[in-house]
C-alpha cells in the first residue's frame, strides 16, 4: 500500500468515525455540558429578579407595616423594702432605714387574644406584597398582688409604694397602629396607653412598649382588662400567649395562611373565603411563673401565629423549575436524535444547539411573563410557544411531518410533567426517577439495532483476499 493510498484509507476511516451515530451522540453531551452555561445565567437572572421584588416588598411594608407581633400584657407594680440599720459613731447609736426599690411582673391569670384580619395584595410596580388590617381585642385578668407576696431581698419588711402600677405591651411598630389604643379597667372610663416605658425604672431593652396606669388599689385587689386595638400589617400576624391559661382566636379572609410558631391551631378550618383557627394554652405550655420580682420584662416570650403565604411564590417556582432544565434539554436531545435515527434528513450539531437555546429561552419567557400575566398563563404560552417552534423546525429539518407531530407530543410531554412536578414537589424525585428510566429503557429499545460506529456490516477478510487475487489475475 502506498502512502496515499493509507493517506486516503485513513481520512475514509475518519469521515466514517466523524459520521458514525456514536460520535453524534459524544458531539450532543458535550454540547448540553454547554447549553449549563446559559442556564446558569438564567438562573442569576431569576435571583435578580426575585432580589429586585423583595426590595418593593420591603418598600410596601415600610408605607404600610411590617409583620406585627403583639406581646402582653404584663402589670408592673412597685414596693418599697425597707431595712433598719444601726450603727454606732463616737459612742452614740444612730438608727437609720434603708429604702430599696421594688417590683412585680404579674402575667395575667388569664388571657384571651381575638383578631379579625382583613387582607389584600397592595401593588407596587410588578410586584405585590399580601398586607392587612388587624383589629384585636385583649381581654382577660390580673390577679392580686399585695406586699405581702414579695419576698425580701435585703431581710427587711416590704410595704407597697406610692408609685402607680403600669401596664405595659409591647408591639413590632407603633407607628403602624391605627387608632388609639385604650385600657378599660373593669368595664370602667378607658384610658390612654402611652408611648414607651419612660419613668417605670424597669431594666434592659422594652422594645416598642406602650404603658398606662392602674391604681395601687386596683392592683392589690386584682382587676379585670380590656385592650383593643387596630393596626396595619403585612406578612404574617403573632401573638404571645402570656396568660396562665391563654385562647388565642384568629379569623382572616386570606385563603392560604402558615401557621408558624411553637404550637400549631388546636383547631382550624381554612376555605376559599378565608381561614379561622383557634389555640388553647395552659400554664405549663407558657413556661413563665405567674409572677417574676425585680426582673426584665417577658417580651422575648415565643409567639404562635400566622404567615400570608402565596400560593405561588413565583420566584422559587421558577428557580426550581431551572434547576430542572439539563435533565429536560438532554431528554428533548435524546428524542430528537432517536427521531433523526428513523428520518430521511439529518439535524446538524448547530441545529441541536440552536434547539436547546430555544429550551433555555423558555425560562426566560416564562419569568418575563410571570411577572405581568401570573405564572400559569406564563407557563402556558411560553411552553406553548417554544414547543411549536421546535415541532415545526425538526419537523422541516428531516423533512418529516410525522417527525415534527412526534416532537410536538414529546415537549408537551416533557412541559406538563415539569409543571406537575412544579406543583407536587413531595412526589419531584420519584417522577424524575420514572422519566430518567423510561427515557433510558426506550432509548435502549429504539437504537438496539443502530450501528453505532458507523461502518457498516462487517466484511470476511478471506472473501477480500479472494477478490483481491482475482482482480491481480484480471491485470
Amino acid at each position: 500500500m502506498t502512502f496515499a493510498q493509507f493517506c486516503m484509507a485513513l481520512l475514509g476511516a475518519l469521515r466514517r468515525v466523524l459520521a458514525s451515530p456514536a460520535f453524534k451522540a459524544g458531539i450532543i453531551s458535550v454540547l448540553t455540558l454547554f447549553l449549563l452555561i446559559p442556564t446558569v445565567m438564567v438562573s442569576s437572572l431569576v435571583d435578580e429578579r426575585q432580589f429586585r421584588a423583595r426590595d418593593v416588598a420591603e418598600d410596601i411594608a415600610a408605607g404600610w407595616g411590617r409583620k406585627q407581633t403583639v406581646v402582653g400584657p404584663v402589670l408592673v407594680s412597685y414596693f418599697i423594702e425597707e431595712v433598719p440599720r444601726e450603727e454606732t459613731v463616737n459612742g452614740e447609736v444612730r438608727r437609720r432605714t434603708e429604702r430599696y426599690r421594688r417590683w412585680a411582673v404579674s402575667l395575667p391569670s388569664d388571657l384571651d387574644i381575638r383578631a379579625k384580619i382583613a387582607t389584600e395584595d397592595r401593588k407596587l410596580s410588578l410586584y405585590s406584597l399580601p398586607v392587612y388590617r388587624a383589629d384585636i381585642r385583649l381581654t382577660g385578668h390580673f390577679a392580686p398582688i399585695t406586699a405581702d407576696r414579695v419576698p425580701p431581698r435585703h431581710g427587711g419588711q416590704v410595704r407597697a409604694s406610692d408609685e402607680q402600677p403600669r401596664v405595659i405591651a409591647s408591639l413590632s411598630e407603633l407607628r403602624s397602629v391605627k387608632s388609639e389604643i385604650l385600657l378599660i379597667v373593669d368595664g370602667g372610663k378607658p384610658r390612654a396607653f402611652e408611648p414607651g416605658t419612660a419613668g417605670t425604672g424597669l431594666p434592659g431593652n422594652t422594645g416598642y412598649a406602650i404603658n398606662s396606669t392602674v391604681t395601687p388599689a386596683e392592683a392589690a385587689g386584682g382587676f379585670g382588662f380590656e385592650i383593643p386595638i387596630v393596626l396595619n400589617g403585612s406578612s404574617a400576624f403573632h401573638v404571645a400567649p402570656m396568660g396562665r391559661t391563654t385562647q388565642v382566636n384568629l379569623t382572616s379572609n386570606w385563603p392560604h395562611p402558615g401557621f408558624a410558631g411553637g404550637l400549631l391551631p388546636d383547631q382550624r378550618e381554612i376555605t376559599a373565603d378565608g381561614f379561622t383557627a383557634s389555640w388553647s394554652l395552659p400554664n405549663l405550655a407558657r413556661g413563665l411563673p405567674d409572677v417574676e420580682f425585680d426582673g426584665r420584662l417577658p417580651f422575648e416570650l415565643g409567639t404562635l401565629g400566622v404567615n400570608l403565604v402565596q400560593q405561588v411564590d413565583l420566584y422559587q417556582t421558577i428557580d426550581r423549575s431551572v434547576k430542572y432544565a439539563i435533565f429536560f434539554i438532554t431528554l428533548t436531545f435524546l428524542a430528537v436524535f432517536l427521531i433523526e435515527m428513523r428520518a430521511p434528513g439529518r439535524v446538524h450539531w448547530t441545529q441541536y444547539g440552536l434547539t436547546g437555546l430555544a429550551l433555555v429561552v423558555f425560562y426566560v419567557m416564562l419569568l418575563a411573563l410571570a411577572e405581568h400575566v401570573g405564572y400559569d398563563i406564563a407557563y402556558l404560552a411560553a411552553s406553548t410557544a417554544v414547543t411549536l417552534l421546535i415541532a415545526v423546525y425538526i419537523g422541516l429539518l428531516v423533512a418529516s411531518r410525522r417527525a415534527g407531530l412526534i416532537m410536538g407530543l414529546v415537549l408537551a410531554s416533557v412541559y406538563g410533567t415539569l409543571y406537575l412536578l412544579m406543583r407536587e414537589e413531595d412526589y419531584a424525585l420519584l417522577v424524575g426517577s420514572f422519566i430518567a428510566f423510561a427515557a433510558i429503557a426506550v432509548t435502549m429499545f429504539a437504537t438496539r439495532k443502530l450501528d453505532w460506529s458507523g461502518a457498516g456490516p462487517a466484511q470476511d477478510p478471506t472473501l477480500s483476499r479472494d477478490a483481491g487475487t482475482m482482480a491481480e489475475t484480471r491485470t
